[in-house]
């Protein structure tokens, strides 16, 4: 290899402003990486030997080779392929790249649902995927569902739309009719009973911008109708299993109107910005979250009124050759709880006898569900030492 470098027109002990080191610049104008050859022989100082012309014409062949509609298409032909393990194991993917469409089909593997409130039920799992040359994407992702006890069709639909792809800019509209968990911090077997599900409609809308480097806005809000499942014919298996545990609750039906605001910052995050977007290459720093969630009555026939506060911060980091740390601790506050649902509370989840839950997100030694409607803090540690003392231990090594 060979380098030279020519410097010109530098200015020597200039000032600069402190809050420049803590933004982020960049410059990409538009053309910049398709320039004639010509134009660039006029502005470089010192011109190429034969050995470097040739060596970069190789280079831009393999990188036009590697571009072309033939290799894209080969390498979408690999991808089209379809094999027994994806038809079972990982789902279908049809790529059809002079459209700019992604096809995926969920495997057999997820389509069947034996432990489905009501008996079996089954799926059909996918997302259509829409890219433009400028890296805007149009996502539409489904799962529909079909019980053969009770005969009723269930599922979810949501798209996405990837708009501003420099500053993470996208908006989404998602809408539903399935069963779904009241509380998801409770113990496992508590967890997956019939008692702890209930029937939600829901439709909501919002979108993300990232208003500076590494802040990132969002905002959205979702109508939902809760309803008792009582009266739905459930499977005998999870009478046996469950016992008490598996009685519906009886609980009036309600509508719940929510707005939620959220902002995540991720201090001097490092990016890379190529010709249409930006990718985030993390930061050393932690990610701080705060969020605010409003429930809005009476519009919409909703029946909820409050008003909760949280704040988060959580980073994961090396210590040298003795492994990794990661933490997790976040606070909240209702700051008004005057009409609150119980799947709306802040839940502490108890633990399992037999069962050891994620230590990021939630307790290994607490008896009883713990929950409230006023002020909360909780926090997570856990160290991996990746060998650094086991490996140390003759036999266990």
């Amino acid at each position: 290899g060979n380098t030279f470098t020519q410097y010109s027109e530098y200015t020597i002990n200039k000032d600069i402003a402190n809050s420049f080191m803590n933004k982020g610049l960049s410059v990409y104008s538009e053309g910049a990486d398709s320039l004639d050859d010509n134009i660039w022989a006029s502005v470089r100082p010192h011109s190429l030997k034969p050995k470097e012309l040739d060596f970069i014409y190789k280079q831009d062949s393999i990188y036009n080779y590697r571009n072309s509609i033939e290799y894209l298409n080969e390498q979408d032909s690999i991808v089209n392929m379809i094999k027994w393990y994806n038809v079972l194991l990982t789902g279908i993917t049809r790529i059809n790249r002079p459209k700019g469409m992604t096809y995926y089909f969920g495997p057999l593997l997820i389509a069947p649902r034996p432990f489905a409130v009501g008996g079996y039920r089954h799926a059909l799992t996918g997302s259509v995927k829409k890219e433009w040359k400028n890296k805007k994407h149009l996502e539409a992702s489904y799962d529909v569902n079909y019980g053969f006890r009770n005969q009723d069709f269930k599922g979810d639909l949501k798209f996405n739309y990837l708009f501003d792809p420099m500053k993470y800019s996208s908006v989404f509209i998602k809408g539903g009719d399935n069963y779904a968990r009241l509380n998801t911090d409770e113990s496992i077997e508590a967890t997956f009973s019939r008692s702890n599900f209930l029937r939600r409609l829901n439709f909501g809308f919002g979108g993300q911008h990232e208003i500076s480097n590494g802040l990132l806005l969002s905002a959205s809000t979702e109508f939902s109708s809760y309803n008792s499942i009582q009266g739905l014919e459930l499977a005998p298996w999870s009478s046996k299993l469950f016992g008490d545990l598996n009685i519906p609750q009886d609980f009036g039906g309600y509508n719940q109107l929510l707005l939620d605001v959220g902002l995540i910052y991720q201090p001097r995050m490092k990016y890379l910005i190529t010709k249409y977007r930006k990718v985030s290459k993390g930061s050393d720093f932690p990610k701080f979250t705060l969020d605010y969630r409003k429930g809005i009555k009476p519009f919409f026939s909703s029946d909820v009124n409050y008003d909760l506060l949280t704040f988060g911060m959580n980073q994961d980091l090396k210590i040298g050759a003795l492994g990794t740390s990661k933490y997790r601790v976040f606070a909240g506050r209702f700051l008004n709880d005057r009409e609150i649902r119980i799947a709306d509370q802040k839940f502490f989840r108890r633990s399992d006898r037999f069962f050891f839950s994620n230590p990021l997100y939630t307790l290994q030694q607490l008896g009883p569900n713990i929950r409230t409607t006023k002020s909360y803090f909780q926090g997570h540690y856990i160290h991996q030492f990746n060998g650094a003392i086991m490996n140390k231990i003759p036999l266990i090594n």
